[in-house]
């Protein structure tokens, strides 16, 4: 984490985006055998595989080659790009409430805004379809999410960062 007077800046963990790209590789040489044997169902299954975790891998290594950091805080709010549902700038005044919560067996920074609807529709196609579905996910206690494994700094250390702001800008 890079701090200064009024900016906080995390980046992507290098080694975890690494492990997930070789990880997706497998699943991809995997799904592509599958797609080799005989029967439709295993076909489709194969190539769902592929599709999916080929998707992961590519992300992993953009993620891997970029200069782009994975959240930002500043005097003005908060950057978020940690996930592949990047939600992008919110303002402090549209942050509600940030709390570490448990999932699957991974850690996330959930990030409550007051009006979460509004926030999506100013989004790009692409960024609402992703925090629509995040949204209709009932495990998720919020479509903007992020995820511990994918950040270089511990959740606490951000949540922390993001109470201080906001609290300035009561």
């Amino acid at each position: 984490m890079r701090n200064s007077d009024a900016l906080i800046t995390v980046y992507p963990s290098k080694k975890r985006m690494a492990l997930i790209a070789v990880g997706g590789m497998v699943f991809v040489l995997i799904g592509s055998v599958f797609v080799m044997q005989v029967g439709l169902v295993v076909k489709l299954i194969g190539t769902s595989c592929a599709i999916f975790f080929g998707s992961c891998t590519v992300y992993a290594l953009i993620r891997l080659c970029s200069l782009k950091e994975s959240c930002r805080i500043d005097q003005n709010g908060l950057y978020e790009n940690a996930s592949a549902a990047s939600a992008g700038y919110i303002k402090w005044e549209e942050v509600k409430e940030v709390a570490i919560y448990h999932y699957a067996g991974q850690r996330y920074l959930g990030i409550e805004l007051f009006d979460v609807k509004g926030f999506i529709r100013r989004q790009s196609l692409l960024k609402r379809l992703m925090l629509t579905i995040n949204l209709w996910m009932p495990w998720l206690r919020t479509p903007i999410n992020v995820p511990e494994k994918l950040v270089s700094v511990s959740l606490e250390e951000i949540q922390r960062e993001v109470y201080r702001y906001l609290k300035e800008n009561d």
